[in-house]
């Protein structure tokens, strides 16, 4: 997990280039809803990283971000290796990247779990809602199960 100012800083401007990198390529493509999520996604991150230099409180609302960016970035990375399964090979977090696909997936992965980790500390921030936590987290679940069911059946 990114900790450490030294550590926090490179990140924050590789994900401020990569953003302006999908912007860039994709500029003449007009608006797309996954590529907007996919920009909103690197901002949470981004703005998270800002916080925590900041050495900024975990609020509930940001908490909310936090669950929402990783449950998109996770989303994000189901449907790029359905869809890019060719592209992405055998590759695995850890090699090189051979293509936009597998580096895409690369920042995925380290931003997915860079995310959980701040989700589980922030919410032991919280220890009356645990509860809470854990019924929503099941809702969402729940919820995502039936509309892949309903995807399956259509």
């Amino acid at each position: 997990m990114l900790e450490t100012p030294e550590s926090i800083r490179p990140c924050m401007e590789f994900i401020h280039s990569y953003i302006q990198m999908v912007k860039g390529v994709y500029r003449d493509v007009g608006e797309d809803a996954e590529r907007s999520e996919l920009i909103m996604v690197l901002r949470i991150f981004r703005s998270d990283l800002r916080r925590r230099l900041k050495n900024l409180p975990v609020t509930l609302d940001w908490l909310s971000s936090l669950n929402h960016a990783g449950r998109v970035a996770a989303n994000f990375l189901e449907s790029l290796c359905e869809l890019e399964a060719e592209a992405l090979g055998t590759w695995q977090l850890g090699d090189e990247a051979q293509n936009d696909q597998q580096g895409l997936a690369g920042i995925l992965v380290i931003l997915i779990r860079d995310l959980h980790k701040q989700i589980i500390q922030a919410q032991k921030l919280y220890p009356g809602r645990a509860e809470e936590f854990e019924a929503e987290r099941l809702g969402y679940y729940a919820l995502k199960r039936a509309v892949e069911e309903a995807d399956r059946v259509d």
